[in-house]
C-alpha cells in the first residue's frame, strides 16, 4: 500500500493548492530577487557573523591572559 505524501519513484509529490514554484519576491521596483541573491546574502551573513564570532573569542582570550 503506497503511503500518501512520500517521494515515489516518479519525483516528488505535488500538492495541488501549493505548486512548486521558484522563489520570487517583488521589490519596490518591480524588480525580482532570486533564490540565488538571497542564498548569497545568507553565506555572506554567515560569513561576517563566523569572522565577528572569532574576534570576540581572541579579544576575550587577550583579556584573560592580562588578568
Amino acid at each position: 500500500m503506497p503511503v500518501v505524501g512520500v517521494k515515489g519513484a516518479s519525483g516528488p509529490c505535488r500538492h495541488p493548492h501549493f505548486p512548486m514554484q521558484p522563489f520570487r519576491r517583488d521589490g519596490p521596483t518591480g524588480a525580482g530577487v532570486s533564490r540565488e541573491g538571497s542564498a548569497h546574502m545568507a553565506d555572506l551573513a554567515y560569513a561576517l557573523l563566523l569572522i565577528g564570532v572569532f574576534v570576540l573569542l581572541a579579544l576575550t582570550v587577550r583579556g584573560l591572559e592580562r588578568l
